[in-house]
């Protein structure tokens, strides 16, 4: 099963900000002031109840993901299964599917959370399908 994702050059979101002169109400000389906004990592781990453990079903919930990756709140975004790699005490293959989505910043976050039409059409076609969801997030 190929990965899924998208990138891009620059993943910071960077804010310019101006200083006014209050008494002229203009710029002042060289003073543009950049600011880059932290970014934001939003990992969420699937295990799908044993109903949907079949290729019909795998196959939905894989195009479910691929439309949820298009939020625009979302900078980047890869998903996939668990990786072959060996069993050692500390690794967990137990899960079906993992997500992980990188956002600029935040307020992104919180916005694709509260109110993104994609995120919530996601939740509401899926979350009967799964046994449990895990989310580790990374600021």
């Amino acid at each position: 099963m190929p990965q899924h994702g998208k990138t891009g050059t620059s993943f910071e979101k960077e804010q310019q900000f101006v200083l006014l002169d209050v008494i002229h109400g203009r710029p002042l000389p060289n003073s543009v002031v950049s600011l880059k906004s932290p970014r934001m990592e939003h990992h969420v781990y699937f295990w799908l109840k044993s109903d949907f453990q079949n290729d019909a079903s795998r196959a939905s919930f894989e195009s479910g993901i691929n439309t949820l990756c298009t939020s625009p709140f979302i900078g980047q975004h890869h998903w996939g299964k668990p990786a072959a790699t060996a069993d050692r005490p500390v690794t967990d293959h137990s899960w079906d599917y993992a997500i992980s989505l990188k956002f600029a910043n935040i307020d992104d976050h919180d916005s694709y959370q509260e109110g993104d039409p994609i995120h919530d059409a996601f939740i509401a076609g899926f979350k009967d399908r799964w046994a449990k969801v895990q989310i580790m997030d990374i600021a």
